[in-house]
C-alpha cells in the first residue's frame, strides 16, 4: 500500500471512530465505550500492521484543489521503528484504560492522536509534516485540557500549545528557507 492509501486510511478511521461513537452515543453509554475501545486496540493493531509498509523510497503524491500544492507523502526516518513502538504503546494505554470510569473521555483524546500518528509517520516532506505536526498538537492540547479538571494541568497544556505552536512557526520557518 502507498502513502496515499494509508493517510487516507488514518483519516477515515478517526472518521468511522467519531462517526460510530456519535451513532453508538443514542443507545448508552455502555455501547460507546466498548466501542471506543475495540476501536482503539484496532487502531493500535493498526499502527504495528504499518511498521511493515513503511520502507524507504515509498513516496507518493496527495493532488489538492487549486491553490494549494500536492502534499507528498513519504515515510520519515525510522517510522518503521516508531510504529511499531508507537503501536505497543497505543496498545497498551487502551488496555490501561479499560477498567476506568473516566474511559470514554480518555479515549476521545487518545483516539484522535492515534489516527494523528499515523498519519504523521508518512509525513517525509514539508507541507505534509507541518500539518500533521499542527494536527498532532491541537489534538495533544485537547485531550490535557479534557480529560483534566485541575489548574496545573490546565497551565501545563497551555504551555504545551504554545511550545508545540512555537515548533510549528520554526518549522514553518525552515521550511521557507529551504525553498
Amino acid at each position: 500500500m502507498s502513502g496515499v492509501v494509508w493517510i487516507e486510511a488514518w483519516i477515515g478511521y478517526l472518521a468511522l471512530v467519531l462517526a460510530g461513537a456519535g451513532l453508538f452515543s443514542l443507545r448508552g453509554g455502555q455501547t460507546v465505550r466498548r466501542w471506543l475501545l475495540a476501536s482503539g486496540l484496532a487502531g493500535s493493531l493498526g499502527l504495528i500492521a504499518m511498521s511493515g509498509a513503511l520502507h524507504a523510497g515509498g513516496v507518493s503524491t496527495i493532488t489538492l484543489p487549486r491553490p494549494f500544492p500536492a502534499l507528498v507523502a513519504s515515510p520519515l526516518p525510522l517510522a518503521a521503528l516508531w510504529s511499531f513502538v508507537a503501536g505497543l504503546l497505543f496498545f497498551c494505554a487502551v488496555l490501561l484504560t479499560w477498567s476506568r470510569p473516566d474511559a470514554r473521555r480518555i479515549l476521545y483524546a487518545l483516539l484522535p492522536l492515534l489516527a494523528g500518528v499515523g498519519v504523521y509517520l508518512w509525513s517525509g516532506s514539508g507541507l505534509t509534516l507541518l500539518a500533521s505536526w499542527e494536527f498532532i498538537s491541537a489534538v495533544t492540547y485537547l485531550g490535557l485540557t479534557t480529560t483534566r479538571r485541575s489548574r496545573p494541568v490546565w497551565n501545563a497544556g497551555w504551555a504545551l500549545l504554545a511550545l508545540s505552536e512555537l515548533g510549528g512557526m520554526l518549522l514553518l520557518d525552515a521550511l521557507v528557507w529551504l525553498v
